[in-house]
């Protein structure tokens, strides 16, 4: 288990981002959610840097679903009218590729993050995210 502790993020994080914009609106981020399967979407600037993480909890506190018969689901006229930057969290930790697994999990644990954004060392430039499904594949894929 000690060969764990040494796994660099950057070896399995994901590289193929799905990202928001500032200027980006609630059914945007529902919309990349609801498409891609995913439920972290970092905010990016043009040049690629971290300015915030949203999440699918950030939505449900932002807009409550409505209930049908036909089950749940958003209003995305209604998610269209809320700006993205009201509701997204901009003091995000992030790691770069160089931090282990072993950080990464005791982080998200401590925190209770479902995920990390990954940058490049010393910038804020968004080069992959890790979320704990990610840590819990790595780890699964080594016992």
């Amino acid at each position: 288990m000690e060969h764990l502790r040494a796994v660099p993020i950057g070896e399995f994080m994901i590289r193929d981002l799905i990202t928001l914009h500032l200027d980006d609106t609630l059914a945007d981020a529902y919309q990349k959610m609801h498409d891609h399967l995913i439920r972290h979407l970092p905010v990016v600037n043009d040049a690629g840097e971290i300015l915030g993480l949203f999440s699918q909890f950030d939505l449900q506190k932002a807009y409550a679903p409505r209930e049908t018969e036909e089950g749940w689901y958003y209003d995305k006229g209604e998610l269209e009218l809320l700006s993205l930057k009201h509701f997204m969290t901009s003091e995000v930790l992030t790691m770069t590729p160089q931090n282990s697994l072993k950080e990464a999990a005791e982080t998200m644990a401590r925190t209770k993050y479902g995920c990390i954004p990954i940058v490049e060392p010393g910038t804020k430039k968004l080069v992959g995210i890790i979320s704990y499904v990610d840590v819990l594949h790595k780890i699964a894929s080594i016992l």
